[in-house]
This record gives C-alpha cells, sequence and structure tokens, in this order.
C-alpha cells in the first residue's frame, strides 16, 4: 500500500475522484497530481459520445455537468509542456535483460512522478509501467479494477 503523501493518479481515477468516489490512498494524500495526457484523455470522455470505456461512464450525465467536472479541485496536472526533456529521457527503461521502450503517458507518468516525488496510483494495471516504476524506484499501486468501469 503506497504511504500518504503525493500521488500520481491516471484518468480513470481522476473520475472517480471527480464523481465523488476518490480511494481511500487518494483521500489520505497530502497533494494529489496528474499528467497532462491523462487530464487530456479525462477532457476528450467528458466531451465526448461516449464511446470509450471511460466516456462510457458518463453516459446520461447532461453536457453542461460533464463540462462543470472538468474543474480539478484540488489536483496538479503536471506533464510535457514543463517536463519534455526528463521525460525524452525515460522513454527507454532498462529491466533486467530487457529493455521497456515508454509510450508517451507512461514516460510522462514516471517523469511526474520522479519531480514531484509521488507514487504512481492507478485504477487499471499497466504492466510496462509497473515495472519501469520499480526500476526506477517509485511507489506504485492499482486500487483495483472496480466493477463499474
Amino acid at each position: 500500500m503506497t504511504a500518504a503523501g503525493v500521488v500520481v493518479v491516471d484518468d480513470g481515477l481522476l473520475a472517480d475522484i471527480l464523481a465523488g468516489r476518490p480511494p481511500s490512498v487518494v483521500e489520505r494524500a497530502s497533494r494529489v497530481v496528474t499528467t497532462s495526457l491523462w487530464h487530456y484523455r479525462l477532457c476528450r470522455a467528458l466531451l465526448g459520445d461516449g464511446g470509450g470505456a471511460l466516456s462510457r461512464r458518463f453516459v446520461g450525465v447532461s453536457r453542461d455537468a460533464r463540462i462543470a467536472l472538468l474543474a480539478l479541485p484540488r489536483i496538479d496536472v503536471l506533464g510535457l509542456a514543463s517536463l519534455a526533456v526528463d521525460a525524452a529521457q525515460n522513454v527507454t527503461v532498462s529491466i533486467g535483460d530487457r529493455v521497456v521502450h515508454l509510450n508517451a503517458l507512461n514516460a510522462e507518468a514516471i517523469t511526474v512522478a520522479r519531480a514531484t516525488g509521488g507514487a504512481l496510483v492507478l485504477g487499471t494495471e499497466s504492466p510496462n509501467l509497473r515495472a519501469a516504476a520499480g526500476v526506477v524506484g517509485l511507489g506504485f499501486e492499482v486500487v483495483g479494477d472496480r466493477p463499474d468501469r
């Protein structure tokens, strides 16, 4: 379990937070941070047509209510705009005998967690991100694939 402190959350957990259902590890955190790409994915889900897994969580919610959800109350958004050089350095991580090439989403997550001293807290498992977090010494926790996702 991740100790309370800084947590970096994914788009699914952002949706939970905005819906008033944050996991306990987020409630205990001193600071909640997300990446610009995870924030973008949440915005796309809130403003889109409901076609993706995250978007489907907002089916039946009025557009005005979805737009109101875009305000992130106590969540900082950090990302590639301010951390591009660091993110580029985190694209490739050696894990044992293999080299993992992280996509931009995962490289940004690693970079934001390292920059803030935070642990990665996700709603769904990401094996490459978990492995990379372990290599660079970051906390990593999956709070569970909830049935309402």
